[in-house]
């Protein structure tokens, strides 16, 4: 974590279900069961995969 470079903020929710929705979040990790647990698919692009999940460019953030 101390790897994140200034101005990107880190949410940490261990229960896919605690998550609030939709994801606002620029960036997502997740592993496969978290990804599962959405109610309706959400808009992602993979970007790296990690051993704990795969990060992923969530294009529905209406971040730029």
């Amino acid at each position: 974590m101390i790897a994140v470079p200034a101005g990107i903020g880190i949410s940490v929710v261990r229960e896919s279900d605690q998550m609030s929705m939709p994801p606002r979040s620029r960036y997502l990790l997740l592993d496969e069961s978290a990804l599962a647990h959405f109610q309706r698919p959400v808009r992602v692009q993979p970007l790296a995969t990690l051993p704990y999940g795969t990060l992923y460019l969530n294009l529905e953030s209406g971040c730029d």
